[in-house]
């Protein structure tokens, strides 16, 4: 079967367990977490959710930190399962609200301190020094309608693509970084496509279902090799550090969240639009152009329409490393690929975001088209400047303050929701294309990518006049979007 993460996998034949497992020190990290990490929510009194409670909002949970063992080394974090612990706790003590979806975020720390603001929006990466990353779990929340629904519980599994070999770690030793500049391809040859190591998730949940419904289902990418270290690809560890200069080898693990409950026997699907693109020779290279995203949701929304006894679980934006053969060839983009490979070797890489759509396949031969009528659209809510020609932006919950008073003015009914970054140069007067879906990266250069709010709809949707949204500062000077 595909590698299924231990903890995980015990966890789904002892699922009861969990829901006894919270302790002092994660209500202690729940609070610390709370206090500042989401304002959108937190700023609701329990007295007045039943009164009036947001369409749409979030809440953000951090690992709680163990300290520094030896005096230079990389401070422990616990690991990603406690997270998940803090959200049941939440939601405990929150029955007026569903969990819609469960999502990984990555937030980059702040050295030398290792400090982490989540709320901030801005985030730059350096292309040569040491860049220490942590993995959050943002819960998406709704009103639950059905007040007499049980109050949810979670759990999940994280799967890992199979090495041919059977030995994951043994697989990653034998690669070598001239293997990375020379043909990336040939790492991933020897590892499962996506497509089959869903098929073999799915064989493995047909002889060990799910004690539960899946919510959610995801695309994560995992650090596994950098340079030539071996390291351990953990499923569960929530803190890592990437050198600018290294080459590195990433691993994409799909991660199933699901509604602690009776077996549904659900089986995993997922369908993915590759923006279409042109290559063209342009001089001693090759110029490339890919479609817009909204035409890319627009081809999704065609297959969307036409799908019979399908539930989607989650619309995500993947973003992918195009490869071109010899490092000079044509652009090829290969959604089924295991991973990427980063390199100093290449000066330029191009990323492309294309569009994944998890579902899960009803075993019902009569369930009904659930989206025969829907009109599958998307906005982009970006956040704004708050000082002209700066690197200053609003947070994270102050955009989404603006994304709940969008979705009250619209009415808009939501299917999907994600956070996504975009690549910016935050001094320019150019704001966020959300249309463009590649970037250039320049491995000598450092990044900066700002942190935005995607949802997804069920139809067409009218902008609210201004005076409902009300006037930013930044409209003066003209940062923002383009509404796909």
């Amino acid at each position: 079967m595909a590698s299924v993460s231990p903890q995980t996998e015990a966890e789904m034949e002892d699922v009861e367990e969990m829901e006894d497992v919270p302790t002092d020190a994660s209500e202690q990290t729940t609070q610390e977490t709370t206090e500042g990490a989401s304002p959108a929510i937190l700023t609701i009194n329990a007295d007045e959710i039943e009164e009036e409670s947001p369409p749409l909002t979030y809440i953000d949970f951090l690992p709680q930190c163990f300290g520094v063992s030896i005096e230079g080394a990389e401070p422990k974090y616990a690991e990603f399962q406690s997270l998940v612990e803090q959200a049941n706790q939440w939601l405990r003590g929150m029955p007026k609200f569903n969990a819609v979806k469960c999502e990984t975020v990555d937030h980059k720390l702040n050295m030398p301190d290792y400090s982490l603001d989540p709320d901030q929006c801005l985030q730059h990466f350096s292309s040569h020094g040491k860049n220490i990353y942590m993995k959050g779990l943002r819960l998406w929340l709704m009103p639950k309608t059905d007040t007499s629904v049980p109050t949810q519980q979670l759990a999940y599994i994280t799967v890992l693509p199979q090495h041919t070999s059977g030995n994951l770690a043994a697989g990653l030793s034998n690669v070598k970084p001239a293997a990375m500049r020379v043909n990336p391809e040939q790492i991933f040859a020897s590892f499962d496509t996506l497509p089959v190591t869903v098929e073999k998730l799915n064989h493995h949940l047909a002889q060990k279902p799910l004690p539960g419904k899946i919510l959610s289902v995801e695309t994560i990418a995992l650090k596994a090799l950098e340079s030539d270290r071996d390291e351990e690809v953990n499923t569960e560890k929530t803190l890592w550090s990437e050198v600018g200069k290294a080459n590195r080898v990433f691993l994409f693990a799909t991660r199933i969240f699901y509604v602690v409950g009776q077996p549904a026997f659900d089986r995993v699907a997922y369908y993915d639009q590759v923006p279409e693109f042109y290559q063209s020779p342009d001089g001693m290279g090759i110029r490339v152009r890919f479609a817009p995203f909204s035409r890319t949701v627009a081809q999704a929304a065609l297959w969307l329409k036409a799908q019979h006894n399908t539930r989607v679980v989650n619309f995500q934006s993947v973003t992918l490393k195009t490869e071109r053969q010899g490092g000079t060839g044509t652009f090829k983009v290969d959604p089924k690929s295991a991973g990427f490979t980063e390199t100093q070797a290449l000066t330029e890489s191009r990323y492309v975001k294309i569009l994944r759509v998890f579902y899960i396949k009803d075993q019902k031969p009569d369930a009904p088209a659930l989206y025969s009528s829907t009109q599958l659209t998307t906005r982009l809510f970006v956040p704004t400047k708050t000082v002209a020609y700066s690197r200053s932006f609003e947070t994270f919950s102050k955009n989404m303050q603006r994304v709940i008073t969008w979705l009250n003015a619209t009415g808009t009914p939501v299917l999907g929701m994600e956070t996504v970054r975009y690549n910016v140069t935050p001094e320019s007067e150019a704001g966020v294309n959300d249309d463009r879906v590649d970037t250039v990266i320049n491995s000598h250069s450092g990044q900066y990518n700002l942190s935005c709010v995607r949802l997804y709809f069920a139809s067409e949707f009218k902008e609210p006049p201004p005076e409902v949204m009300g006037e930013t500062a930044e409209d003066a000077w003209g940062w923002g979007c383009v509404v796909s």
